[in-house]
């Protein structure tokens, strides 16, 4: 499956079932949060072979009604099916999404990404061994042994390697989701462009020009 073809995701209204975001990225956390932002929504997909696959955006779903039909999937309905409610969470949908992107690109790039620098992810692996490891009484996991005897080092000095590095990687995902929460509340409280842009000005110095984590 090529870009151009790639799975599409829709949000859509529960008061009419109609549609009122989408997304053709393939990572679906930000519109798992959007979901969590807006009430009484859901996220479904559209795949290729939908025949309005290739017609439905963001653009087109302002003057078109996008539906969810339970035998179609997503498919072209009737205009007048739109509401007040519908409109407005597409409204909300539009200012909140560009605040969603940009708090995953700072929680990924600033502080999920230092848990895999050692090219792949050890944080729960490092957890385990040193967790089985009982060092008052000189009981150390097989990962920890491994680890001494390969850097050549005793098996106290490895774990107490490790228990610093699972301590920081520890502090640095409570510390993720501790932003994280804070900044999806921040937004559900969106409604206007000027909230908006205060609150991107806010995430882009606290968690991205400051590197706050």
């Amino acid at each position: 499956m090529t870009l151009s073809t790639v799975m599409k995701y829709a949000l859509i209204d529960y008061t009419n079932f109609g549609v009122v975001f989408v997304s053709d990225s393939p990572f679906r956390w930000t519109m798992t949060i959007l979901r969590s932002c807006i009430v009484d929504t859901n996220i479904v997909k559209i795949m290729p072979s939908n025949p309005v696959y290739g017609s439905i955006t963001n653009a087109s779903i302002r003057d078109n009604f996008y539906y969810l039909d339970r035998a179609k999937g997503i498919t072209l309905g009737d205009l007048k099916e739109a509401n007040e409610i519908y409109y407005e969470k597409q409204h909300l949908a539009r200012l909140m999404h560009p605040l969603i992107a940009l708090l995953v690109d700072a929680l990924s790039t600033r502080s999920l990404a230092s848990l895999s620098e050692h090219g792949i992810p050890m944080d729960d692996t490092i957890a385990l061994e040193v967790l089985q490891s009982k060092p008052e009484s000189g009981e150390y996991s097989p990962g920890v042994l491994e680890y001494a005897n390969t850097l050549d080092i005793t098996p106290e000095q490895a774990y107490t390697e490790l228990m610093l590095e699972y301590k920081t990687f520890h502090a640095v995902k409570m510390r993720t989701y501790a932003m994280s929460r804070k900044y999806q509340s921040l937004i559900r409280q969106v409604k206007t462009i000027d909230d908006a842009n205060a609150l991107r000005t806010e995430i882009q110095q606290k968690l991205i020009n400051d590197t706050y984590i």
